[in-house]
């Protein structure tokens, strides 16, 4: 897959070209993805996404970076495992805030060989958010462009979108946020040396460094799978401030059940399924290490009616 992260970085080969955030790649950005592959197979085109690596409510909304449910390296990987053999990805800036939608359609074609778009029906593009499902329909007519809209997806009724996955999330309903992604929600880090206080207790944790944008799930304790290399361990993960640890920052560690040896330097995912308590504080170590047990306990419990089912 080719990965454009400059805007002014050109793109040669003609594509039909998916528009959105993309942010969790949820069901509904799903078919996006899979409205565009459509195209692209119809018209000899490459598929590919244009997307951003930045919130555009950063910019926006000037509160901050927005943290992000697919942070950009992985969008580009998620994209890539859904077939695209293009993603364009700059920052959202200025310039893109302030050019017109008709200009923007227009730089897409001209830019990266756009021969035909796929949208949902509630995208909005360009200064102002005045480029809509509506606009694309006159711009196909005007400039040719074959076109594929998606309408509005919903699951158990409740809409697809990643605004909800993000308050499911950060309000401990991973079950629900599972369900709209249509996968677990996953971290992404890199094995860095931790305070090594688990190992002391008999249970060694991979202590993970996440990208700063990272959107964190409710702080507690999760069961779920660990994936390191080609191998997937069941695991308990732990996200948050570990209110037992003076002065500890947040942190994202897990047990990988049943590995041993030494994963520094690795990246490892956290696919989290489901969430099984907050954060507590205990009075010694004595007491940490008998919930950690019953942590374990309830993660294995878990994943093994769930591998019934």
């Amino acid at each position: 897959m080719k990965l454009i992260l400059n805007l002014s970085e050109g793109f040669s080969q003609k594509t039909a070209l998916a528009l959105g955030m993309f942010d969790g790649l949820h069901l509904g950005h799903r078919a996006v993805l899979a409205a565009a592959q459509c195209l692209a197979d119809e018209n000899a085109l490459l598929p590919g996404a244009f997307s951003f690596s930045s919130h555009p409510l950063s910019l926006l909304d000037d509160g901050g970076e927005k943290k992000l449910l697919l942070p950009a390296a992985e969008k580009a990987w998620a994209l890539k495992k859904a077939g695209m053999g293009l993603a364009v990805l700059p920052r959202f800036s200025e310039e893109l805030k302030n050019i017109a939608a008709e200009d923007f359609i227009a730089l897409l074609c001209e830019n990266y060989g756009a021969k035909a778009f796929a949208a949902g029906e509630d995208h909005r593009f360009g200064r102002g958010g005045k480029g809509d499902a509506a606009l694309l329909r006159r711009l196909s007519g005007q400039m040719g462009f074959a076109l594929q809209i998606v309408p509005e997806l919903s699951r158990g009724g409740e809409r697809l979108s990643s605004s909800a996955i993000r308050g499911l999330l950060q309000g401990g309903d991973l079950e629900r946020a599972n369900a709209l992604l249509g996968q677990p929600y996953a971290l992404w880090g890199r094995v860095v040396p931790g305070q090594r206080l688990a190992r002391t207790l008999g249970f060694p944790t991979a202590n993970l460094r996440l990208r700063d944008d990272k959107l964190l799930p409710k702080f507690g304790v999760y069961a779920g799978f660990a994936v390191l290399g080609r191998a997937r361990f069941p695991a308990v993960c732990n996200v948050g401030l570990r209110p037992s640890v003076p002065s500890a920052p947040p942190a994202t560690e897990a047990h990988l059940i049943g590995f041993s040896g030494d994963a520094y330097g690795s990246c490892v995912k956290l696919e989290l399924l489901a969430f099984l308590r907050p954060e507590l504080k205990f009075d010694g170590l004595e007491a940490l290490q008998a919930q950690v047990l019953r942590d374990l306990a309830a993660a294995r419990a878990f994943l093994a009616e769930k591998a019934q089912k």
